[in-house]
């Protein structure tokens, strides 16, 4: 079967991280399947489009604008050059998956006419209040786009509580993200703990400053806990600020952006990660963390719940420095209860790649015409 897909994110020189999972998910299509992908980058540093032309795919950089009006011109015209592009392929797709619904579900429908569309959502916005913000016709436009697809897959409960509640009326199918993982198999030296936090730094939905704070209660008690972040974003300088006033920051070391196959190594050195959310929509590194085989505290945030249990982590309250830090105190006391084995042992098999690859070829072969 040929399937087309249209990522709304991906990987790009600002940021390594972004659509990662999108990416997996594709590659494991592309085990049974003949597939193609159609990406566009918006990038301010650039002057006139760029077409990155590979066997199997097209992408597509074009210049952004702070006038919106600009950059939706840049973004048509890139779309344009796109199709001229794509159809030298001679790519006939049976299915059209888009990922994220936005311009990219627009493109779909407007130049794949006919051919079954289906989505993958992942945007916590739905979750989060960021969709309600949007304006009153973007919200109608948007759901009566995603409502014209023939299917809609969502990554967890959650989310596709959110989505039906917005006014999504296909029936949503769950299926989690694609983890590819090294695993962990040691345990680090008992008087030391290294705490990670893999995360973009946007405190108002990551609460890293939470995680600061907890960090200083404990700090001087443990004067060989490390904690690491990784990851950047708008509060990066603002959170590095926070842990020289906290006196902490000998201790507290952060890494940046760094590219998949580095998170992978990061974890394997990792004692206990950390996710201290207000809310998620998957929790991605949770199931990345456990199946390493290193434990998770995580805040009880919509993703993390369907994957901790008491053999690979602890869930906590939203917002409770007091409760976390006790809970970095516990995993450190029972640090050699929680062994890599066991970690990874702790979930079952729905979330191994042969699986999701097997219901999502379920999916496909659902609604394709050739089916």
């Amino acid at each position: 079967m040929k399937i087309l897909h249209l990522p709304l994110w991906i990987p790009n020189k600002h940021n390594v991280q972004l659509g990662n999972f999108i990416q997996q998910q594709i590659e494991l299509s592309s085990v049974d399947n003949e597939t193609f992908t159609l990406g566009f980058i918006s990038d301010r540093t650039i002057k006139r489009i760029n077409v990155i032309s590979n066997a199997n795919s097209l992408t597509i950089s074009y210049p952004s604008s702070n006038n919106k009006f600009i950059s939706l011109f840049n973004y048509l015209k890139a779309v344009k050059i796109s199709i001229q592009e794509f159809q030298k392929f001679n790519f006939s797709p049976h299915i059209v998956h888009c990922h994220v619904a936005g311009r990219n579900l627009w493109l779909a429908q407007k130049y794949f006419k006919g051919i079954p569309i289906i989505i993958s959502e992942h945007w916590s916005g739905y979750i989060s209040g960021e969709f309600k913000k949007q304006s009153f016709f973007l919200r109608k436009y948007l759901i009566k786009k995603i409502n014209k697809c023939q299917c809609i897959i969502s990554v967890s409960n959650h989310l596709t509580k959110a989505l039906t509640e917005e006014g999504v009326k296909l029936k949503i199918k769950q299926l989690g993200n694609v983890i590819d993982v090294k695993e962990k198999h040691f345990l680090g030296d008992s008087n030391e703990m290294n705490f990670f936090v893999i995360a973009d730094l946007e405190d108002q939905v990551k609460n890293i400053s939470g995680i600061l704070n907890a960090f200083q209660l404990i700090s001087s008690s443990y004067p060989k806990f490390k904690l690491n972040i990784v990851g950047d974003g708008t509060d990066s300088f603002k959170l590095k600020q926070r842990s020289i006033s906290l006196k902490i920051n000998e201790n507290v070391n952060f890494l940046g952006r760094v590219t998949q196959n580095e998170v992978q190594n990061l974890l394997t050195k990792a004692d206990c990660v950390i996710v201290n959310s207000n809310y998620e929509t998957f929790s991605m590194i949770t199931l990345e963390s456990i199946l390493t085989g290193c434990p998770v505290i995580a805040t009880k945030c919509g993703g993390p719940e369907q994957f901790i249990n008491k053999n690979n982590g602890l869930l906590i309250e939203k917002n409770n420095t007091a409760e976390l830090a006790n809970a970095m105190q516990y995993i450190f006391k029972k640090k050699t209860s929680y062994s890599p084995d066991k970690v990874r042992n702790s979930i079952t098999e729905k979330y191994s790649k042969d699986q999701i690859r097997k219901e999502l070829n379920l999916v496909y072969n659902s609604i394709s015409p050739s089916s």
